[in-house]
Order: C-alpha cells, then structure tokens, then sequence
C-alpha cells in the first residue's frame, strides 16, 4: 500500500546563493579606478555594467557616471554618451540638463550648429516642463539662451550676439546675470567700435557695480576706449586708479585681477610712450613695476622705466634703473648660449650708452669752458 504523503512537508536545507557583484559594486569599482588614473580599466567595467541584465534605472545612473567623468577629459566620448543616454530615455527628467551638458560640449569641439541644436532643444524643452520643474527649466533655459549669444560672439557675429543679449535682458533675471548682459552689450558696443556707447556703458557698469566681477576688465575697455576718443587724461585717471586697487583673497579673482591689471597698464602705457608722453608712460610703467616681484613681470617695466629718464633728460635716473636690472636679474646659463640679445645685455648696452653720454657731456662742458649742468 502507498504511503501517504505528509500533510506538511519536511523542511529541506536552504542553500545560499551568491547574487554575484550588484551594479552598486561595478559603479564603485570604476569610480575607484578612475580616480587611480586608471581610465581604461574603468571605461571596460563600466561597459561590462551596462551589458548586464539589469534595469534601465540602473543603467541610466552609470551612463550618467560615465559622462561626468569623460566630461572633463574626453569630449568625444562623453558625447557618444549622452547622444546614448537620450535616445535610450528620452523623456527623461533630466534631459534638459543634459542637452545643455551637450550643446557646451560640441561648442567647445568647434561644433557650433550641433551646439545650437542642443540649445534650442533645452528651450523647447522648457515648454514642456511641468508646474513643479519650471522654476529649474528657466534656469536652464537662460543658460542656453547665454550659451547662444556666447557661442555667436565668439564666432564673430557680433550684432548678431548683442540682439540675443538684449532679448536675454527682457527676462526676469538674477543680478548676477544681469550684470552679465550689461557687460557683454557694452563689450559688443566697444568690438563694433561704437566707442562713445561703449565708454557710456562701462563708466555706467563701474559706478552701479564698484566691486563687480568685471570690475578689472571694464577698465581696460574703458580706458581703452577713452584713449581712442582722445580723453587721455581720463584714460590714465582709470588706468591708475585700476594698478592701485586692492586685491581679493580669491585666488581665481585675484588672477583675473591680476591679469586685467597687467594688460591694461602695459597696452595704456606702451601706447603713451609711442606718443612721445614719457612722463604718463613713466608713471603707469612705475605701478606696473610695483605689482609683483616676480622678475619675468618687473625687469621689463624697469627697463621701460630707464628708458622714459632717458627722454626726460634724466640720466642718472636712468642709470639707476639700468643698474637696478644687471644687479637684481641674475644671469641664467641660458643666456651665455642663446643667439638673441637678453633683457640683461640691452640693460647692459644702455648703461653704457648713457654712461658714455654723461662723460661725453662733461668733458664737452670742460672744452667748451661751459658751466655745469646738473643731468
């Protein structure tokens, strides 16, 4: 007779099974390879992430990874990817950021049309945006109308880029961006050579905005541009008040400031000088010369400096910046082998020169049976 079959059954051993590494454990491992300066290692595991049987959630996040890493290093790549990432979900929540990630990318390759393209999809994508994105959509959708007129200034349009600007300025903006706006219409004025506007606008942004961002590069367009319209003594006013600003304890403003501060002075002062204005000239290349210590900056407007005493008939003024040069600028061994004449050797030469001068003049006085005269 057979056996009943138990009304429950008896309990069987339950073995466990190793799942196997989680797409977690590949997005860590590539993040970790990645940051070893491993790319390649970390590209194949994140390819190997992405041909598992996993949801496209998963999926999504290290495509995502992946063009964040790229971004930085490999424009090329990072773009296949987010062209993958968009086809795969196209009504992503977060296609809007990326389609404005993509359009920066191909601007920066030189792919200007593509570029546009992705910009022009950011803002028809805002269209679309729900009640509870639209603040973020707009955000983003002025950054692509900025992208925009960047992209055609760059390339030269520049009345083309000053029209986007000027319908940029119709929205309702942040101080920041439209500072921003200001900034560029009066750079587009001062490029198209509209000077009088450009100096209006710029005098405008530097009394609105003392201690702006643009501070430093407005008063290069500004002195420049009065330099052009023959306000000369406004330019040098702008020129110098610029040399003797202080400096921000931010290390990217204070290059930037840095930077502007130098163009400025040394274009303005150069220019000056080629007039025949020594003692303008004389005064610029002085507060250039008293910005950095660092001799591949100072020797040169030293040298300027000995060169405008030499016009203005001061010799032993010159003399001293000429000494001040050989003594303080030590010669390199590439300097005895190099075929071309050094900042030192001309120091040198025009020592000499001007020693040469004074002696001259001297025994001349002596001959002649003039009297002195103090140089």
């Amino acid at each position: 007779m057979a056996q009943e079959e138990p009304l429950i059954a008896p309990s069987v051993p339950v073995t466990t099974v190793d799942p196997g590494p989680t797409s977690g454990d590949f997005l860590a491992a590539a993040r970790k390879r990645w940051s070893e300066g491993k790319e390649d290692e970390a590209e194949l595991i994140f390819a190997e992430l992405l041909s598992l049987p996993i949801p496209l959630k998963e999926k999504r996040q290290a495509l995502l990874e992946m063009a964040d890493l790229f971004g930085d290093r490999d424009a090329s790549r990072a773009i296949i990817i987010l062209e993958k990432f968009l086809q795969t979900y196209p009504k992503d929540p977060a296609s809007s950021r990326i389609l404005l990630k993509l359009g920066r990318l191909y601007r920066g390759q030189g792919a200007y049309e593509r570029a546009a393209a992705q910009f022009f999809r950011v803002l028809n994508a805002t269209m679309r945006a729900g009640t509870d994105d639209l603040e973020a959509a707009r955000k983003r959708a002025t950054q692509a109308r900025f992208e925009l007129a960047e992209m055609v200034t760059e390339q030269g349009r520049i009345e083309e880029g000053a029209g986007i600007y000027r319908k940029i300025e119709l929205l309702d903006l942040s101080p920041e961006d439209r500072l921003t706006v200001r900034f560029r219409l009066a750079c587009a004025a001062y490029e198209i050579r509209d000077y009088t506007t450009a100096v209006e606008s710029f005098a405008a942004l530097r009394g609105e905005a003392p201690e702006g961002p643009y501070r430093p590069e407005s008063a290069y367009y500004l002195a420049s541009g009065l330099k052009v319209l023959g306000r000369e003594r406004e330019a040098f006013d702008v020129v110098l008040e610029l040399l003797g600003s202080q400096m921000t304890d931010n290390p990217a403003d204070r290059d930037q400031s840095v930077y502007w501060k130098r163009r400025t002075g040394n274009e303005l002062a150069n220019q000056f000088y080629q007039q025949g204005e020594y003692l303008t000239a004389l005064t610029l290349y002085q507060s250039l010369a008293r910005l950095s210590d660092d001799g591949d900056w100072r020797w040169p407007a030293v040298y300027q400096i000995g060169l405008c005493f030499e016009h203005l008939e001061l010799p032993k003024r010159a003399l001293e910046a000429y000494d001040a040069i050989i003594e303080g600028m030590p010669v390199k061994d590439g300097d005895l082998v190099r075929a071309d004449v050094s900042l030192h050797d001309l120091a040198k030469w025009r020592r000499d020169h001007v020693k040469w001068m004074l002696d001259y003049g001297e025994r001349f006085q002596i001959m002649t049976g003039g009297n002195d005269v103090d140089s």
